[in-house]
């Protein structure tokens, strides 16, 4: 992942707001599909996958191994598809360090990138609730007031 990879995940997206929301998703969803796949692979190295209705032992074996390895390689995708979301969740708020200011920024990777609840964010940051939800709303609107590409390269200025 790049900046320019980031720019285009981000481009997706109308608002800056919706982006990160998305973004917080998708790193609860990376912590879900991690377990699952680390469940999956004990399960598998356990033998206590679905059993096909096949009478041939090595076949259904061998139909079992195929099915729980597709599906294995199914939520890597969508873990990694989560992981580029959050990566660039993280460019567009390193971004926004360079362009208004590293409290900013924080708010946007407590959040959103790292999942944390306000109180934390706020707590961290040694101001009250309303402050970091301010700076987050500041730095949602500064995004989408210079564009994915400047906010990525922390260029330009909100209007």
């Amino acid at each position: 992942m790049n900046r320019t990879d980031a720019i285009v995940i981000a481009s997706a997206y109308q608002t800056a707001r919706g982006f990160f929301e998305r973004v917080r998703w998708a790193a609860g969803m990376t912590e879900n599909l991690d377990r699952q796949i680390a469940e999956g692979i004990e399960r598998r190295g356990a033998g206590n996958g679905p059993k096909p209705l096949v009478s041939d032992p090595t076949a259904a074996a061998a139909m079992r191994d195929e099915a729980e390895a597709e599906l294995l390689a199914e939520l890597a995708g969508r873990r990694q598809e989560c992981r580029d979301l959050v990566e660039a969740g993280g460019f567009v708020a390193y971004g926004v360090q360079y362009g208004l200011g590293e409290m900013y920024a924080d708010a946007l990777i407590g959040y959103y990138v790292q999942r944390m609840r306000w109180p934390e964010v706020a707590k961290r940051q040694g101001v009250g609730l309303t402050t970091v939800q301010s700076r987050r709303d500041a730095a949602c609107e500064w995004v989408d007031s210079v564009g994915w590409r400047n906010a990525v390269w922390g260029k330009g200025r909100a209007e």
